[in-house]
């Protein structure tokens, strides 16, 4: 069984199949092959010989002679020879006739995994696809960006209030003479501009909080990987090397809250010279 399961590369420990045939002994025959054949990751039926049971697209398979020896037979070519690995032998192959061994088999074993097998050979040609490190570490909390974004619409909207307040004055307390109206607009735009203070606070701390963790994630991977190179491929140049990681700040940088922010408020900044444009035409270039 063990042979049938390195030829089709399964992954098993041979001290669980040797603790499956102590633990169960005692148990029937055909339970006890199939608990090892599990413990291999493969599925077992025994059926009788025949001629046509020896088909190539169905090996390997596991013959039982009537003189208890086991062999695993492997190959069959077109002059009915076949290719047996007898049990003792240790992986030697012995080329029989068919006809040499019918009378000798009793019973077959076919042994089939039970998943589905990668082919190691496919990554030769078709590289798997890995995320770049960097960018799975530092965007691991991206969910709260899109607070700092709100946080930051919130803010660039309530710094509107300025701008309504002085058109407001101009409009209709100037005009009017309305001092209540100029009480009651100042102090909406007091209360506009604390809340503004907030947000921009809030987006703050949640640009601190993100780049702290992003921080400490991707100097973990990047010093811990420092740590465990070996030293002949490790720069022979101690200033180099240094100055490798020492290049990781300029990157860091760019998760750290100034560049959140100014990111965040680019949108709006160009929004807000829109307006402006809106309002004073070319003035807005002053």
């Amino acid at each position: 069984m063990i042979a049938v399961a390195r030829y089709y590369r399964l992954d098993f420990s041979q001290e669980n199949v040797r603790a499956t045939v102590n633990w169960e002994r005692d148990s029937k025959r055909e339970e006890l092959l199939t608990d090892m054949a599990r413990q291999l990751g493969m599925g077992l039926r025994l059926v009788e010989f025949s001629t046509d049971s020896l088909n190539p697209w169905r090996l390997p398979l596991i013959a039982v002679f009537d003189n208890q020896q086991i062999g695993v037979i492997t190959r069959r070519d077109n002059h009915d020879n076949i290719s047996i690995q007898f049990s003792g032998d240790e992986g030697l192959e012995t080329t029989l006739n068919v006809a040499d061994v019918e009378d000798k088999i009793v019973e077959l074993a076919l042994l089939r995994p039970l998943s589905a097998i990668p082919d190691a050979r496919v990554d030769d040609y078709i590289r798997p696809y890995q995320a770049n490190w960097f960018w799975s570490l530092s965007l691991k909390d991206w969910r709260r960006y899109g607070d700092i974004m709100l946080a930051s619409l919130v803010a660039n909207v309530l710094a509107l209030a300025a701008m309504i307040f002085s058109m407001q004055v101009y409009d209709r307390v100037v005009p009017a003479q309305s001092y209540p109206t100029l009480w009651v607009l100042f102090a909406g735009v007091m209360m506009a501009i604390l809340f503004e203070f907030c947000m921009r606070m809030v987006r703050t701390h949640l640009s601190d909080v993100i780049g702290k963790r992003a921080d400490l994630r991707i100097s973990d991977r990047v010093f811990g990987h420092a740590l465990r190179l070996k030293n002949n491929v490790r720069s022979k140049s101690t200033g180099s090397f240094i100055s490798q990681i020492r290049e990781l700040e300029s990157v860091r940088e760019l998760i750290t809250s100034t560049t959140i922010g100014a990111v965040a408020d680019l949108p709006f900044f160009l929004l807000f010279v829109f307006i402006l444009w809106m309002i004073g035409g070319w003035l807005v270039l002053v």
